[in-house]
């Protein structure tokens, strides 16, 4: 072989070498990218759902229920609060009018985050049932400073009324009974009891034992009082236990708490509040 040819010979082994080395480098580097692609997209959903803020979502409580809706309470008295009432108000005339919800309300319930059931009651005609902002009432095991959660559920045309304010409130009395609570003593002479109104004529009522707590601890108390016509003496509501079913002079019978109290011979009223002593 001559030299020239060999020369050529080698030249042509070294850009086959050159050129070898060079497809398999350049294969090297598409399998790399191509592994390196697979572990992005293997890890990107990964990293994705660590990044992402996570949010608890509660069991559903029972499946004849088609809705529910979150409400947050806040609680911003300072301190950790237990077996504590709160109220926040729902647009039920929507959902009713959207065949959401009974025209009633009876299928509202509402539970904790666990789906453990907790009591409510809807306060009447402010506004109530069917408005743009129903007032519901809850009592919550706990409530942290740091607020809780409680979810309202509805859509069930089956569900019958379970509402419940004695086991909302500390006290309750609505008188929607058919006959006046044993927690009341009726010492009046005239009075009628129909409709959710207890009408007093003649005497008075008083609760059958005193309160389980007392009134001057922070308790808020309402109530509703119609007065019907003007009277030759004075007449009130005792909105706490007092010693006597009926106001006396110099402060007895005045360990309530606040006492409204119509004037006598007029309509006006006013409220007086006692100073806790039996004089």
């Amino acid at each position: 072989m001559k030299l020239t040819t060999f020369r050529k010979y080698l030249n042509k082994v070294n850009i086959f070498t050159f050129q070898r080395n060079f497809i398999a480098t350049r294969n090297s580097k598409h399998i790399i990218a191509l592994i390196a692609l697979i572990i992005l997209l293997i890890l990107t959903p990964i990293f994705l759902t660590l990044l992402k803020p996570q949010t608890i979502t509660a069991a559903w409580f029972d499946d004849s229920w088609l809705y529910r809706k979150a409400v947050n309470l806040t609680n911003s008295s300072g301190s950790n609060l237990t077996a504590f009432q709160v109220s926040f108000t729902l647009d039920t005339a929507t959902l009713i009018s959207n065949g959401k919800m009974q025209s009633d309300c009876d299928d509202i319930r509402v539970t904790d985050t666990n789906g453990n059931l907790l009591p409510h009651w809807i306060e009447e005609n402010n506004p109530g049932c069917n408005a743009s902002a129903t007032k519901i009432w809850t009592k919550v095991p706990s409530l942290p400073t740091s607020g809780a959660t409680v979810y309202v559920y509805y859509g069930n045309s089956s569900a019958e009324n379970v509402e419940n304010g004695s086991n909302t409130f500390n006290f309750f009395e609505d008188f929607n009974g058919e006959s006046l609570s044993s927690q009341w003593t009726n010492n009046t002479t005239n009075s009628t009891h129909s409709g959710g109104v207890f009408r007093i004529n003649v005497g008075a009522a008083r609760l059958t034992n005193a309160l389980s707590f007392n009134l001057n601890d922070g308790y808020v108390l309402e109530g509703k009082v119609i007065y019907y016509e003007t009277a030759s003496n004075y007449s009130g509501t005792l909105t706490g236990v007092s010693s006597a079913t009926y106001t006396q002079g110099s402060n007895a019978g005045a360990d309530a708490t606040v006492l409204y109290m119509k004037e006598m011979g007029s309509a006006g009223v006013y409220r007086w509040i006692g100073n806790g002593a039996i004089a």
